[in-house]
């Protein structure tokens, strides 16, 4: 027991204290400050020592001090370590008394606080941020003991302590080094207490890796990981949501009604998260053997060889055993990914027309053909696609091919008077007039009539047409109804054009214009009811069977701040979601037009989602990589609505913040 430990001695402050040591007393309700501890250095971590009773080890920019928080007293500095090194990592080995030291020069001294001896070290090329000791039986029987060392740059040192056992051993050896196993940087490294299994964890890789030391030459395989987005995600969505499932998942029993799907992250993955178990969370593959690629081609990252980021997912079950049943488009990208949910991967054909060019040595396709919006049919058998230049694609999911385009490519150009130039029928004819000799002047003046009223009649249904179609303008909404009878596009030229599925012609009473340009559509099946959100942070909803506005929500104090960057329906189609830039999503009751619920974050939400059940809603936010759970108290306890009364200020969500962002003092504030 070293709890008397130079108690009498102590290190005199002669200038002002550099840092304190606070001792904080927590119960239930309070908070209770005991008493602060004055130290001569910048404190960064610490280490409470076995035996070591009341005291604790501190080190930082300045060296290492060991602290008696009862007595308020620096006992002892330590002064066989350089005081110009700063520490940035402390673990206690398993011999008493020695502690390995981790610096920010990358080296690593092994140090014995008892009689203030270094007995070794190691040097890195990066700095160290965290260290720890192996201390099962198996290491034992190998006669090695391992101490892993965590750096800066991602790599993991597995170093041999033991001591040299000839006299042609100069010293301690590294067993295995294990390069960019987190990107950005080591957090905190474990070894599982009696196994040879090391948890890790990345500063910003936002993973939990466990590698598993069980090979002859001591290296290390990745045993399990946990990973997730290493930069905001701006799209998530149900896998298989309410109005776009076979399954009834009213009692939700079933595990597929807790899958979600998140991408939009410059990360450039398509990820899918369980909340019901986390073991099902995995990331969609996107090809084998790209790590080994990466590396071949000398790019830093394996992101470099992935998709860009992923702008809008449509999903549907209909036909997910049989082939893909995930659509994604693409940031500044003409071509589209069907998915497989089933097999976690990149499944299917590209989507494309068939003049595009696939290779990146040629010339890409013109930056009108990005895709801005998709859909798919309730069928599973097509995905429709919107375009930036206003064009609308249909694709079969199963083999690729284009199935045409709205309006069809033929009705695009404007005719002649009579018959298009090129037409054999147009040269026919004139060779039978030059010599049909009982041709009269009465029949030709007829004809002459005749073609020039199909002539009119042509024009105007090119003017129609023309009128009917997102001319240079990005198409940033598509749905199908439930039949695959109806295609309902919105674009930036604040149209609203419902199209024969069949035909492709649009409908004769299209266009709708819209008050302002629209931005996003969702759309809800069941009752055929389109909402559409604009650019003057107002909500239109649309009856696709009547034809005619029903609703609009929005308008004077009610009305959102700022863009709007989302739109869901509840599965029922008798609640509205809209999220907002402006930091708040109000909940809208469809039947009476009335805000029901109006909720402010910390950040802006930039994607939600509904829950196949409706109990749940899950939102992203800015600058927040993880996915938010929200839910909805009406479902297990009576909730009073006065619709008359729509809330006046928005009700403060306690938002879940990460523990990086409090450590770093970037904790957002209201």
């Amino acid at each position: 027991d070293y709890s008397d430990y130079d108690d009498e001695e102590s290190v005199s402050l002669d200038d002002e204290a550099l840092g304190y040591v606070v001792i904080i007393i927590a119960t239930r309700t309070s908070l209770l400050i005991q008493n602060q501890v004055k130290i001569p250095i910048h404190p960064i971590v610490v280490l409470h020592p076995p035996t070591y009773v009341n005291k604790l080890v501190l080190g930082g920019q300045g060296g290492l001090v060991l602290v008696n928080i009862r007595s308020g007293k620096t006992i002892h500095r330590f002064k066989s370590l350089p005081l110009d090194e700063r520490i940035t990592a402390l673990e206690q080995s398993p011999a008493i008394d020695t502690v390995a030291v981790g610096c920010e020069s990358g080296n690593v001294h092994l140090l014995n606080l008892r009689h203030d001896k270094r007995l070794f070290g190691f040097k890195h090329p990066a700095a160290i941020t965290s260290l720890s000791f192996r201390n099962d039986s198996s290491a034992l029987q190998q006669n090695i003991a391992p101490m892993a060392a965590g750096r800066i740059d991602g790599t993991v040192s597995v170093w041999d302590l033991s001591p040299p056992s000839g006299e042609e051993s100069m010293g301690r050896k590294l067993l295995c080094e294990m390069i960019n196993v987190h990107p950005g940087g080591i957090s905190c490294l474990r070894y599982l207490p009696k196994e040879p299994v090391l948890v890790s964890t990345g500063k910003s890789s936002n993973s939990i890796l466990m590698h598993i030391f069980d090979s002859p030459d001591h290296s290390g395989r990745l045993l399990r990981s946990r990973r997730g987005h290493t930069s905001p995600p701006k799209c998530i969505r149900y896998l298989y949501p309410a109005n776009n499932s076979l399954t009834n998942y009213h009692d939700g029993t079933d595990a597929a009604a807790c899958q979600i799907l998140s991408a939009g992250s410059k990360d450039r993955t398509l990820r899918v998260f369980s909340s019901a178990r986390t073991v099902l969370d995995r990331e969609f593959s996107q090809g084998q053997g790209l790590s080994k690629k990466s590396k071949t081609l000398g790019l830093d990252s394996v992101a470099d060889l992935l998709l860009p980021p992923i702008v809008a997912v449509a999903t549907s079950q209909a036909r997910s055993r049989d082939w893909g049943d995930l659509v994604t488009i693409h940031q500044h990208h003409s071509f589209c990914y069907v998915w497989s949910s089933k097999r976690g991967a990149q499944s299917g054909p590209v989507l494309r027309q068939s003049h595009w060019n696939v290779s990146t040595m040629k010339t890409p396709p013109p930056k009108s053909t990005h895709a801005t919006s998709v859909t798919m049919s309730s069928c599973g058998n097509y995905a429709i696609v919107g375009t930036r230049g206003g064009k609308i694609y249909k694709y079969n999911v199963q083999s690729g091919i284009s199935r045409g385009m709205y309006p069809p490519e033929e009705q695009l150009g404007i005719l002649t008077k009579g018959k298009a130039p090129g037409d054999i029928n147009r040269t026919v004819k004139a060779l039978e007039k030059k010599f049909k000799v009982s041709n009269r002047k009465s029949d030709q003046d007829k004809e002459e009539r005749e073609a020039v009223i199909a002539f009119d009649k042509e024009r105007k249904r090119q003017a129609k047409i023309k009128g009917a179609s997102h001319q240079n303008a990005a198409v940033t909404g598509l749905a199908v109804d439930a039949v695959n009878k109806t295609l309902i596009s919105v674009g930036e030229d604040a149209k609203l054009i419902l199209w024969n599925f069949l035909t492709h012609a649009p409908h004769k009473r299209s266009p709708y214009i819209l008050p302002s340009a629209a931005t996003m559509l969702t759309h809800i099946r069941d009752s055929d009811l389109a909402a559409v959100a604009l650019k003057d942070f107002s909500v239109l909803l649309f009856d696709c069977s009547a034809l005619q506005t029903v609703r609009r929500f929005g308008g004077g104090h009610h009305n959102h701040s700022g863009p709007i960057s989302d739109i869901a329906f509840a599965p029922d189609g008798r609640t509205l979601y809209t999220a907002s830039l402006d930091r708040t999503i109000r909940v809208w009751d469809v039947p009476t037009n009335h805000c029901v619920d109006w909720m402010a974050f910390h950040t802006a939400p930039t994607s939600l989602t509904v829950s196949p059940t409706g109990e749940f809603l899950a939102t992203t936010h800015i600058d927040a990589i993880g996915v938010s759970m929200w839910s909805d108290k009406s479902f297990y306890r009576n909730v009073f609505i006065d619709g008359a009364n729509a809330p006046l200020e928005p009700f403060e969500m306690d938002d879940p913040i990460p523990i990086t962002a409090i450590s770093d003092g970037t904790t957002p504030q209201i």
